[in-house]
């Protein structure tokens, strides 16, 4: 890091706890990414309300520290080299409130939560995705999906803080621009806060359901440390794990980072892994699938912050 970033760092550290926003400096990405590896994060801010988040964007842009909000770490990679600027948490955004057949979530609740949470309000609809370790605030962004549901099926309107302007929006599920894992660039300049789940009532054993689905997922994916599927579908709607097996990857390893024996798709960390380590596994992936099928696979994951040369 700079001298001169070094001192915005420490001037913004300095204004964010005058103003009573939580402050962290320094954390390891191994306390944060499901990777359990990766660099430093300068500065994490946890702000308790949208006054306070705002407050935090506004000392942020005035020390001219980069951005980024944290969500739950399940597709998150940061580089070796680490992040310089203020991730910023969403943890106060939290909670989960019934409303007839809805649900208001707060955006750093986890999928798994809210899933038995409306099991145990008899309201179906999150079963199928009640083994996914991500937040519902990062889940609505990527358009989180598994066996065939998509988050996008039961949202019916996002609460959202829009960073140009700094005033909160509530947008309808029409107004987003969801198609396979991605929500275009209906995000693109916001922080979701708050999401409006609109669920089925249900007489059914619910509970039963997440557990059999967490069963199947136990069973097909490793539960060593990993980001979950490195790359997406292809455009025809063929796992990329298909062509990464077909390829023979299974098993392989860089450093400490391995292609999953259970599940081609996953690069699991054996305990050592380095976030290069990751990055190096996934272009070897990507290469030899391109080479022996001309397939371009892209990337699921999000990865911030520099290598160490940078």
């Amino acid at each position: 890091m700079s001298t001169r970033l070094w001192y915005n760092v420490n001037k913004c550290i300095i204004a964010l706890t005058s103003v009573g926003v939580d402050v962290a400096r320094q954390v390891s990405a191994k306390e944060i990414s499901l990777f359990r590896a990766g660099g430093v994060i300068d500065l994490i801010a946890t702000p308790h309300t949208v006054t306070e988040l705002v407050t935090t964007i506004e000392l942020a842009r005035s020390h001219h520290l980069p951005l980024f909000t944290l969500g739950g770490g399940s597709n998150l990679l940061v580089k070796d080299g680490g992040y310089h600027g203020v991730a910023i948490s969403l943890k106060h955004f939290n909670g989960i409130l019934l409303d007839d057949n809805h649900v208001f979530v707060g955006a750093s609740e986890k999928l798994p939560h809210i899933a038995y949470f409306s099991a145990k309000n008899q309201l179906s609809g999150l079963e199928a995705l009640s083994g996914i370790p991500a937040t519902i605030g990062g889940a609505t962004i990527k358009n989180a999906g598994c066996y065939g549901v998509e988050i996008s099926d039961i949202i019916e309107a996002v609460t959202l803080l829009d960073l140009n302007s700094l005033t909160i929006k509530r947008i309808s599920r029409a107004e987003i621009d969801y198609s396979y894992r991605s929500s275009g660039d209906t995000f693109k300049n916001s922080i979701v806060l708050y999401v409006r789940l609109r669920l089925s009532p249900s007489n059914g054993d619910l509970i039963k359901s997440i557990t059999d689905y967490r069963a199947k997922r136990l069973a097909s994916q490793p539960t060593e440390p990993s980001l979950g599927s490195v790359f997406l579908k292809t455009p025809e709607g063929v796992s990329a794990g298909y062509y990464v097996d077909k390829a023979r990857l299974k098993g392989t390893r860089i450093g400490g980072a391995q292609i999953s024996d259970k599940h081609a798709n996953f690069i699991i960390n054996t305990g050592c892994a380095t976030a290069t380590d990751y990055l190096k596994l996934t272009a070897l992936m990507h290469d030899v699938v391109y080479k022996k099928y001309k397939i371009s696979l892209q990337k699921e994951i999000d990865i911030i912050g520099e290598d160490y040369s940078d």
